[in-house]
């Protein structure tokens, strides 16, 4: 595979992602975020490979950290600079949790990252309680019902890149079903 602007390949991404996350639903949560980076990239006319990373990586010190927010991507930013990844992921990972450095979110890609690692929890829950189990079948009213009071309200922020609730659910839960998660 081809290494994208962002200086890593996804091949050296995912060896780089399983190296510091062990956790199957966390590495399931990475690679959901990932396939809805990417779908929006290419909808929305951007980089496709840097949105993908950034959706991959976000989380990537999550476990190192202790799931304390305040340092939470902290540790990333170091690990992604030592691996050559691109500035831009790198300040878009930084930005998806801005408190820790009292960063805010300015460009469509930290929006996009925002409200896209957001959703991803809530549609593995809804599609965990069907009978099929199945990402595919989840019904996107219900997770627009969700989508204002779950993580802050953080899925809302999708309207920050220009897309409504409603089209932000549909693209979320196509990228999602098609993904190739850990068992």
């Amino acid at each position: 595979m081809r290494p994208s602007c962002a200086c890593i390949s996804r091949d050296k991404a995912i060896e780089l992602l399983h190296k510091y996350v062990k956790d199957k639903e966390l590495l399931n949560h990475s690679i959901a975020t990932e396939a809805i980076m990417a779908k929006l990239a290419e909808k929305m006319g951007y980089e496709r490979d840097e949105w993908a990373l950034a959706g991959l990586l976000h989380d990537i010190d999550y476990e190192i950290t202790g799931k304390d927010l305040n340092q939470h991507t902290l540790e990333a930013e170091k690990i992604l600079h030592k691996n050559n990844v691109s500035e831009a992921i790198i300040s878009a990972i930084m930005k998806h949790n801005e408190q820790a450095k009292g960063l805010k979110r300015e460009k469509d890609i930290d929006f996009a990252l925002c409200c896209s690692e957001a959703i991803t929890g809530l549609i593995f829950s809804i599609a965990g309680k069907s009978k099929k189990n199945d990402i595919a079948a989840v019904n996107p009213e219900k997770v627009m019902a969700f989508a204002a009071v779950i993580n802050g309200g953080r899925i809302l922020e999708c309207d920050r890149v220009g897309l409504s609730l409603e089209e932000f659910v549909l693209v979320s839960i196509k990228a999602m079903a098609d993904g190739n998660y850990v068992r």
